[in-house]
């Protein structure tokens, strides 16, 4: 005679994945100098092939100038 038991467990797990704000997303580039470069180097390319001349980018110029402002010396900035 042969007795075998088996027990057998079930779980159902659910995982509901959520998409990062833009700020998290925003702390998560400024935390590496390489996703800092990666997201300068694709909006130098964006705007070489004037993808951003249209007015919905207006913000984000205005902020690549001010980067570019704090980034040069202050007896070398261009007078406007």
């Amino acid at each position: 005679m042969r007795v075998v038991e088996r027990e057998t467990v079930v779980e159902r797990v659910t995982v509901q994945l959520r998409e990062p704000t833009v700020p998290e997303c925003v702390q998560r580039v400024l935390s590496s100098p390489r996703a800092c470069r990666e997201v300068v180097n694709g909006l130098a390319v964006l705007a070489e092939r004037g993808g951003m001349e249209s007015g919905e980018h207006a913000a984000t110029v205005a902020a690549i100038r001010r980067v570019s402002q704090a980034l040069t010396p202050t007896g070398t900035r261009p007078v406007r």
